[in-house]
């Protein structure tokens, strides 16, 4: 009888085990960018947007008790390198973000453009406009990094679109490398005629979500999981 309880009591316990190793016993701590219309704060003070309700849902179907924050984009993704968040989105991937988190499946379509002056007659995307011309682009994205890597002439890191623009506008430099759906929902939102530029794809690169290698090695079960159920709900077709 005695051999019987033990085991009873053994299955239990394995049961609780099996169940705590697919749970996490404490809020995530996510952080974000202000990135309309992928994610932006909402008059309740709540983050929203297309890439965030997927994460939203994802996460809730999980049953996972998640923070999302928006900060600065470099700081949201410094967090996640220093420990003091979990994970970080929306981002495409590249080596030096790789090197402290892992991105899972992509599920946010992203293309990344060149907008220039509608007078303008250059490529950025040749070797000529590459050596010779200056272009600008926002602090902290992986747009940077590419054109660090490429060798082009950055003569222009701002922290928001607006300063972005008005380089352009001013000539002070001849393109800007922008997601286009995010530059477009700037145009909208601030009455500018997206006519007075021309834009040129530079690349596609997908969005998902970076989890930190420290979280991950915790909740060994966490990313096939998430991957799995972000298939549902991918805004990629």
């Amino acid at each position: 009888m005695k051999n019987y309880a033990l085991l009873a009591v053994l299955w239990i316990c394995g049961f609780s085990n099996a169940f705590s190793a697919e749970g996490i016993n404490r809020k995530m701590i996510i952080t974000t960018q202000e990135w309309a219309p992928y994610h932006f704060k909402l008059p309740s003070g709540e983050v929203g947007g297309e890439a965030t309700e997927v994460v939203k849902r994802v996460l809730d179907e999980m049953n996972i008790k998640y923070e999302i924050t928006i900060y600065p984009w470099a700081r949201a993704q410094a967090m996640v390198k220093d420990g003091e968040a979990d994970a970080f989105f929306a981002a495409s991937w590249n080596e030096e973000r790789s090197s402290y988190a892992v991105l899972s499946k992509v599920f946010v379509p992203q293309k990344w453009y060149w907008f220039l002056n509608k007078d303008s007659n250059l490529d950025p995307n040749s070797r000529e406009f590459q050596k010779s011309e200056p272009v600008a682009v926002l602090l902290g994205t992986n747009m940077q990094k590419y054109l660090r890597d490429n060798n082009y002439i950055i003569s222009g890191t701002p922290g928001d679109m607006d300063a972005l623009v008005k380089m352009l506008d001013a000539k002070r430099i001849k393109a800007v490398l922008v997601n286009d759906k995010v530059i477009e929902e700037y145009f909208a939102n601030n009455k500018i005629d997206a006519g007075k530029y021309k834009k040129i794809l530079c690349r596609d690169m997908p969005l998902g979500m970076y989890f930190s290698k420290k979280f991950l090695h915790e909740h060994k079960w966490f990313l096939d999981k998430f991957n799995n159920v972000v298939t549902k709900h991918s805004l990629i077709k």
